[in-house]
């Protein structure tokens, strides 16, 4: 559709606008929503120390692992790439990860965690444990951990097995009417 300045090319775009009164029916608002709070939580958390939540995620993924291609890691971290790339290139930046060709010719490079980086790290984590404490704490220890399986269930769980294949989502299905 084409965006005028009619009313009634607006009004006809208001009509394609979801109903607030049935949001609690779309799971993909809400699931959007939810990740949002908790994406704002840790990130407020995080502040004090530069990083952001898909920045922390991507250091913790490379510290203890040989170096690996950004492919690899997004399979890990399960962010999209204009999010990693973005993140990768503050933290080169910022000293924090180290990228290398894999041979002098190649354009695909490996990815790890420099000294500064782990130490970054160190901190980050400190203050993630406290805001993983009080999100369990307004959420619920069980329910936290209810939540992690399903959404693990949900996506897989193909975090330590980088070179495997990507994990399609599990999705279950109503029976078909016979």
């Amino acid at each position: 559709m084409t965006r005028g300045n009619s009313s009634e090319s607006a009004s006809l775009e208001l009509a394609d606008q979801p109903d607030d009164a049935n949001a609690e029916d779309n799971l993909e608002f809400v699931l959007r929503r939810a990740a949002r709070y908790i994406t704002l939580h840790y990130e407020r958390s995080l502040d004090p120390v530069g990083l952001t939540a898909p920045q922390f995620t991507i250091l913790r993924r490379l510290t203890g692992r040989a170096p690996m291609t950004m492919v690899e890691l997004a399979r890990i971290v399960m962010i999209e790439r204009t999010t990693m790339v973005r993140a990768l290139q503050v933290l080169e930046k910022d000293g924090l990860v180290i990228s290398q060709a894999t041979s002098p010719r190649s354009r695909v490079l490996r990815l790890s965690v420099s000294e500064r980086g782990k130490q970054r790290l160190v901190q980050a984590s400190v203050i993630w444990r406290i805001a993983q404490r009080e999100f369990e704490a307004r959420f619920g220890i069980d329910r936290a951990a209810h939540l992690r399986s399903e959404l693990f269930g949900m996506t897989g769980r193909q975090f330590d097995n980088p070179t495997g294949p990507v994990v399609e989502p599990v999705i279950e299905s109503e029976p078909e009417p016979e």
